[in-house]
């Protein structure tokens, strides 16, 4: 998938992203959530016996394991990271919760209180991880990886990235994390200092990405998913193994994902919602026994790779209820006045579409473990795809209707693909291994707009002639993030998005780089895009499809935006989720439904040793 921000989109919500983003992340499907109840008094006797209990003991087989709820409010999972953590010592629990004060919160629950309370600081933070000695909350947040007290205080920046997929805290201090959905793994001090790359994706293996890292005890090794370019989803992908003393790297076990360790010999991972677990050898890194399931119904996000479980050396477990999410969402059409019709009856994880100049066919970025662009007839509602292997993203179409533009990766290089539709033909337009790059616009002068997003930096916008992309240049690049531009139907004028107010907003500035940038809308924007006469630019402003007048001439001017109509929660992400035909509809990307939301019951687990070894065996 393509880079995501952590940001919900209102609800009358996220993805992912103030750059563009939505929690949801990765993507979920239809299904029933499982749900359970227990009466506070037996979650305040329970906290009660876990805070009397020895914290760093490991659980002796005559000890019944202990359960209760922890999700006060319910718990959250986003295909960006995981929802919950535990500290070392298993008495602090850190999750992910939706507020009423704002979108998204870290929440910290100490064993020996019912309610958590939330971390300052952490708003529409995701993913947290603990420091070793459980002082430091880690979690990623606008583009960036920070730390924060449990005690309070400013989050501190430690890296800037794009698209966090998995961090963990060892021994020793470090912080080994992936940086992005097309990465391998990092590493770098618990300040943020001397981040350096330590694996890179093997392209001859067909690898697209390394994520979820978690440390075996000792330090010298590390576990991690591996995604590969022909998975549709990551219950198929590979865990892997490295030594860090040698970089020697081998495949552990293939058909998992998400790995978790529990001293002194337990590989935990999981499949179809499952909980699997298998006896680990230390020495040689290699499997000691045969994999078995230890809990059913987690909730996990295939899409992504992500599962909503924790695991301390103590043997404290906390899983979060739900059956697998695969993102179901739905094509509409609006109207001004807000009234609306399907556009196809399918409901499918789209996450970005570009209708066709000629508005016959409508280019969808479908998400799997690889996104894949199709086509879809407008006049038959018929799909047929385009991409075939990696990861496609966020289709462009050429002013012709003739060409479409993808974004892709194989193995760490990364690049944009021009596919010729009449001759069924594709070409690579250009690549590095330098940088991340995202098409995002097709002008009618023959230039693309194109996010780039250098390694340990921030997105910036630059401009490439279609006859010679070695004459690309920066047209904007400055310590800010800046994307998703979006050329005027005259090619003269781009819009996009910028994050320098300390929010998503959108801005418009000329496509020459000339001139100073106007500022557009007032109070939060996404997904800009023109109007085919180029005299208004329509935009989402996280609750309403807004319309600003633009005069568009020497110096231009931009009218104040006024509301046209409500839609329901879209999805947000980097690429385009709105789009408009020449009578004025607007082609949107919704939540079928807000399972992504409500999220799950978090429940956790004293005392599961002893479930553990009458699962697995003794060893």
């Amino acid at each position: 998938k393509s880079f995501q921000k952590p940001r919900r989109v209102p609800s009358g919500e996220k993805k992912g992203a103030s750059p563009p983003s939505v929690p949801c992340a990765g993507s979920d499907s239809t299904r029933s959530r499982v749900r359970r109840k227990i009466w506070d008094p037996v979650v305040a006797l329970a906290s009660l016996a876990l805070h009397l209990a020895p914290g760093g003991e490991r659980a002796s087989d005559d000890r019944q394991p202990i359960r209760f709820p922890v999700d006060r409010p319910p718990a959250y999972l986003d295909g960006s990271g995981p929802t919950v953590a535990l500290s070392r010592g298993g008495l602090l629990i850190a999750n992910v919760s939706s507020t009423d004060a704002t979108d998204l919160q870290i929440f910290l629950r100490t064993l020996d209180r019912v309610e958590s309370e939330p971390v300052p600081g952490t708003e529409n933070g995701l993913a947290p991880f603990f420091s070793p000695d459980g002082t430091r909350i880690g979690f990623w947040k606008d583009f960036g990886i920070y730390s924060v007290s449990i005690h309070g205080g400013a989050p501190t920046l430690l890296a800037e990235i794009q698209n966090f997929r998995g961090a963990t805290w060892a021994e020793d201090g470090t912080i080994w994390f992936s940086p992005d959905t097309e990465a391998g793994l990092w590493r770098m001090n618990g300040d943020g200092s001397n981040a350096r790359r330590v694996t890179v994706p093997d392209a001859e293996r067909g690898e697209r990405s390394h994520r979820w890292p978690a440390m075996v005890p000792g330090g010298d090794a590390v576990l991690f998913t591996v995604g590969t370019a022909d998975i549709a989803r990551f219950d198929e992908a590979r865990i892997d193994v490295l030594r860090i003393s040698t970089g020697e790297r081998h495949t552990v076990l293939k058909g998992g994902m998400y790995p978790l360790f529990l001293p002194p010999d337990t590989l935990l991972y999981t499949v179809s919602g499952s909980l699997m677990g298998v006896r680990f050898d230390t020495e040689s890194l290699t499997l000691a026994g045969t994999p078995r399931p230890l809990v059913d119904g987690v909730k996990t996000l295939p899409l992504s790779g992500v599962a909503a479980a924790a695991i301390a050396p103590d043997g404290s477990l906390a899983t979060g209820l739900g059956e697998p999410f695969f993102g179901a969402r739905r094509l509409l059409a609006y109207s001004r006045d807000g009234t609306s019709r399907p556009v196809t009856e399918e409901i499918l994880p789209y996450q970005a579409l570009a209708l066709s100049p000629d508005e016959s066919t409508l280019a969808l970025d479908i998400d799997a473990a690889n996104a894949t662009v199709w086509l879809l007839d407008l006049e038959r509602d018929i799909r047929t795809r385009l991409t075939t292997r990696w990861s496609h993203n966020l289709p462009v179409w050429s002013p012709d209707s003739e060409k479409v533009v993808s974004s892709t990766s194989s193995g760490g290089t990364y690049q944009i693909y021009i596919h010729h539709l009449a001759a069924g033909e594709s070409e690579i337009f250009h690549q590095s291994t330098e940088a991340q790059f995202f098409a995002t616009s097709w002008s009618v002068d023959g230039h693309l707009s194109v996010d780039v997003i250098p390694a340990g930096r921030t997105v910036d916008i630059w401009t490439y002639p279609i006859g010679d992309p070695s004459a690309g240049r920066a047209l904007l690049a400055t310590p800010f993030a800046e994307w998703g531009g979006n050329f005027s139907p005259d090619g003269r004028w781009l819009t996009f998005n910028s994050n320098e107010s300390g929010r998503e907003e959108v801005y418009l500035v000329a496509a020459d780089g000339s001139g100073a940038k106007l500022r557009v809308s007032s109070q939060g924007g996404h997904y800009a895009t023109w109007s085919h006469a180029g005299d208004e630019i329509l935009f989402y402003d996280g609750t309403s499809i807004m319309a600003a007048t633009v005069e568009l001439g020497d110096r231009p001017r931009v009218g104040v935006p006024q509301p046209l109509f409500r839609p329901g929660p879209i999805f947000a992400f980097t690429g385009s989720t709105i789009d408009v035909t020449r009578d004025g509809e607007f082609l949107v990307i919704e939540f079928a439904e807000r399972e992504h939301e409500t999220a799950m019951d978090l429940v956790f687990t004293r005392n599961w040793m002893s479930e553990l070894q009458r699962k697995l065996g003794t060893p």
